[in-house]
């Protein structure tokens, strides 16, 4: 019996289908509501701002790793060791895209050249979100 057959014998398919779906949310779609929202963060928030979204940011983190032990353990050991400093758009947007290329590192993925310009472009233009509003 090879790996996979005992794995699939191990679990039922609604723990299979449960698995692939927390993995698709620890990934691109996790990723992309962290991105998206520091890129929509006022440039520069007020303290109630970069208190809500620091916590939205621990949450996000918190509960898209949590079904992963070690994803879990490493992103409390890389915001111990790299704390947030979201003091405007441009800080938010560069810690969380330097931690997804630490991520991808660890992954063996591409990195990204992480420059507000390249952010914004990538997940969303920052300098017509009041055009948007």
């Amino acid at each position: 019996m090879n790996f996979s057959s005992r794995f699939l014998q191990q679990k039922s398919k609604s723990e299979i289908l449960d698995s692939k779906h927390r993995t698709r949310t620890h990934g691109k779609e996790m990723w992309n509501v962290l991105h998206i929202t520091s890129v929509f963060l006022p440039e520069k928030p007020n303290k109630e701002e970069v208190d809500h979204f620091t916590n939205f940011v621990k949450g996000i983190l918190h509960f898209g790793t949590k079904f992963e032990s070690t994803w879990h353990e490493y992103t409390i050991k890389y915001i111990k060791d790299n704390p947030f400093n979201f003091v405007d758009r441009e800080s938010s947007m560069l810690w969380i895209c330097n931690f997804h290329n630490d991520v991808n590192q660890k992954l063996g993925k591409d990195l990204f050249e992480c420059t507000k310009e390249n952010i914004s472009q990538r997940w969303g233009n920052y300098q017509n979100v009041a055009n948007i509003i």
